[in-house]
């Protein structure tokens, strides 16, 4: 077995790697969003989708096409953060979780109307997890809709 006695070899050796990576793979979006506004200095504002904002230019998908603006023409950039699917992501798996652990905490079974212990049906379970998990997500998704407002992400007069 190899044994590291020379840990700056080691360090020298990931600090090329990371070089090489950061040289080939250099030209990646600085900051990515779902949604965009772009204003540009002839006075045509560009709304669109997946937005990329790189070190001299941005891109914007339009109707399935790409669209690409240097940023010496773009005055301004407003974009919006994409959390309607993080927030429904986060509230349907919550509810799951939830459920699922007091489903396996009450080792199965529930009470009834009058009080008497019977077991819970798997079927039925799964589908009403299934429904509750589905109103869970448009819960979330509406939340998430409602709170991403537009933001600056770029400004130069």
């Amino acid at each position: 077995m190899y044994s590291f006695r020379k840990p700056q070899t080691v360090v020298l050796v990931l600090a090329i790697v990371l070089l090489a990576s950061s040289s080939v793979f250099g030209q990646g979006a600085l900051q990515e969003f779902s949604k965009g506004k772009i204003f540009l200095r002839s006075g045509m504002v560009v709304e669109g989708e997946n937005l990329k904002i790189f070190a001299e230019a941005t891109t914007i998908e339009i109707n399935g096409g790409l669209q690409q603006f240097a940023l010496g023409d773009v005055t301004q950039i407003m974009a919006k953060q994409g959390k309607n699917k993080k927030f429904a992501k986060r509230c349907a798996g919550s509810c799951v979780g939830i459920s699922l652990a007091s489903f396996l905490a009450g080792g199965g079974k529930t009470t009834d109307g009058e009080g008497n212990v019977v077991d819970v049906d798997p079927g039925t379970y799964a589908f009403s997890l299934a429904l509750w998990a589905g109103v869970s997500y448009g819960i979330g998704y509406f939340i998430g809709n409602v709170s991403d407002d537009w933001e600056v992400v770029y400004f130069k007069p």
